[in-house]
C-alpha cells in the first residue's frame, strides 16, 4: 500500500504508527468474485487458488481504505469481476501507476504493472 502524503528514504523500511486503529469488521461477499478457467493464466493451478489470491487482494484493498491508503492491484487482476464491477473499479484502487511519483523510472512502472521483479 502506498501513502502518497508521507515519504521515506529509498530502500529504508519504515513504520507508520496509528493511534486510532480499532477492531473492525468488513462485510465483504467473496462469493461475488467471478473467475473462469480462461483468466486463470499460468500463475495458478486451480480456480480455487486464484480465488484465494483475489480474496486476499480485496481484503488488502478494504484494509487500505480503512487506513486511508490507496492500493495497487496488478493489471491482469484489475479486470476480474467482483459483483457488478471490476476490481479496478473498487474505491481505493489506483487506476494507474503512471502518475505515481514513487515509481520514478518507466522500467519500474512496467514491472510494477504486473508486480514482478525488475530485470
Amino acid at each position: 500500500m502506498w501513502y502518497p502524503d508521507e515519504t521515506h528514504d529509498w530502500e529504508i523500511l519504515t513504520e507508520k504508527k496509528y493511534s486510532n486503529i480499532t477492531d473492525m469488521e468488513i462485510a465483504t461477499d467473496y462469493g461475488q468474485i467471478q473467475i473462469s478457467r480462461a483468466i486463470l493464466g499460468d500463475e495458478f493451478d486451480s480456480i480455487e487458488a486464484k480465488r484465494t489470491h483475489i480474496q486476499m487482494q480485496i481484503a488488502l484493498i478494504e484494509i487500505g481504505r480503512a487506513l486511508n491508503f490507496r492500493s495497487w492491484i496488478a493489471k491482469p487482476d484489475q479486470s476480474i469481476r467482483y459483483g457488478d464491477k471490476t476490481i479496478a473499479d473498487i474505491e481505493g484502487v489506483m487506476p494507474s501507476l503512471q502518475n505515481a511519483a514513487i515509481f520514478f523510472d518507466e522500467e519500474i512502472k512496467r514491472a510494477a504493472n504486473f508486480i514482478r521483479k525488475v530485470p
